[in-house]
């Protein structure tokens, strides 16, 4: 069968080469937040700077966006799910349908 990397590159984003950071303020500003927006964590303010950014097609943005996404289903691929005891599941849906 398809192995995990395989799987990951077929749903990642699309292929793009990175480029030199030359002096690009905005790259370096939203590089430690790919991982969080991949993931739907980032407020509206940094969500839709990257957002925006990569839709003006940004070679590197596209790239670490990529990478993020794959390093984040292998390492989904690689977790044991967790088996909470029945108090501690009643809390934690306790605690999710307050938000």
């Amino acid at each position: 069968g398809e192995g995990p990397v395989r799987i990951a590159r077929r749903h990642a984003l699309s292929e793009a080469t990175p480029t030199r950071r030359v002096g690009n303020m905005v790259c370096r500003n939203l590089e430690d937040l790919h991982e969080l927006f991949v993931l739907g964590t980032l407020d509206g303010g940094d969500g839709r700077e990257i957002a925006e950014h990569v839709s003006r097609g940004c070679p590197n943005c596209i790239y670490q966006l990529r990478e993020a996404t794959l390093t984040l289903y292998l390492l989904a691929q690689t977790a044991k799910p967790a088996r909470l005891k029945p108090k501690q599941r009643s809390h934690l849906l306790h605690g999710l349908k307050k938000k």
